[in-house]
């Protein structure tokens, strides 16, 4: 009998078996940026800590509608860390140096303490359509998500 799942994948041209994957890579770009806006705006004005709120708030729940949460935490670390670095190789300045060790040490004693097994299989491959369809919703998603918070009263 023929396995209408496997040939629904393979007419797609799909890289992974799992639509979790996909969920995920979805997700990674939102939580991120919205816990950098977030985390900015919360030591800024008065009237940016309830944007602050909403937006931390909103990765909060886009790490809990994950399926593989400590990879997003992990990788929006990373994120932050070599974007950090950037910016202290150009800077110098202090405070930068101290963000990439806020965000890289945790980072790093993840990678070296955690015996980490994903639950669903990784792709061999990330070039295809659907990885970039994907990405790119999610990206129209998150600038539509900051439109929105931005616009609404508080």
């Amino acid at each position: 009998m023929q396995d209408w799942k496997r040939t629904f994948y393979d007419t797609l041209g799909l890289p992974s078996g799992d639509l979790n994957f996909y969920r995920d890579l979805f997700l990674f770009l939102p939580i991120v940026l919205f816990a950098i806006t977030g985390s900015v705006h919360l030591f800024g004005a008065d009237n940016e800590r309830m944007l602050a709120w909403k937006c931390l708030a909103i990765a909060a729940y886009g790490v809990l509608l994950a399926r593989e949460r400590l990879v997003l935490i992990a990788g929006g670390l990373a994120f932050c860390a070599i974007r950090l670095l950037f910016g202290f190789a150009f800077t110098l300045d202090w405070h930068l140096l101290l963000g990439v060790t806020a965000a890289g040490l945790p980072l790093l004693l993840a990678l070296r303490f955690l015996k980490y097994k994903p639950s669903y299989a990784w792709p061999a491959n990330l070039d295809g359509v659907a990885t970039l369809v994907v990405t790119a919703s999610s990206l129209l998603f998150t600038l539509k998500g900051f439109l929105i918070l931005n616009t609404r009263p508080f």
